[in-house]
């Protein structure tokens, strides 16, 4: 591994030792999709499921032209913002909590940590960016484990989700 300007070797590494080979890299490739499907048709399902309250409110006839400007917005930004509420749920559930360590490539840790990057980088354009020196950055990044500073100001991505290795 080599960093700076010149380059200078700070550290080596083997990923062929630790790599998974054969049936047991495509059982945990294979179950990566599984999981990434279910999470991310899972929280566009639920985003509408729960809106139906709201659509019901609206005419049998269908909505009026008057009525698509205030529930337009909301139908567009429920499944990013169901999605977003739904990632510290999934990094509890599947992690519970990152700690510093080496582990196997394409492994099951592995498997967890790119679904969880999957979920992050579904909401970072639309709805977590929207959030950058606001406290609701501080309220996602401290729902994901990470220490953040009562004066703390986030400005960055949230791509990178090993929050609970992360004190700002």
């Amino acid at each position: 591994i080599a960093a700076g300007n010149p380059p200078r070797i700070v550290g080596r590494t083997d990923f062929a030792s630790t790599a998974l080979h054969g049936a047991r890299y495509v059982q945990m490739q294979s179950l990566l999709v599984v999981l990434q499907a279910t999470f991310g048709l899972g929280a566009t399902i639920a985003s509408w499921m729960a809106l139906t309250p709201v659509i019901a409110l609206l005419d049998e006839k269908g909505p009026h032209w008057w009525e698509l400007p205030t529930i337009g917005p909301l139908l567009m930004l429920a499944p990013s913002i169901f999605a977003l509420a739904a990632i510290p749920l999934a990094k509890l559930v599947l992690v519970r909590r990152f700690v510093p360590g080496e582990f196997p490539l394409f492994g099951w840790l592995y498997v967890r940590w790119t679904l969880l990057e999957t979920l992050l980088g579904r909401v970072e354009e639309s709805t977590t960016s929207q959030f950058n020196g606001t406290v609701f950055a501080q309220f996602f990044y401290e729902s994901m484990g990470a220490q953040v500073g009562h004066a703390a100001v986030l400005m960055g991505s949230p791509i990178g989700g090993e929050f609970d290795l992360k004190n700002i």
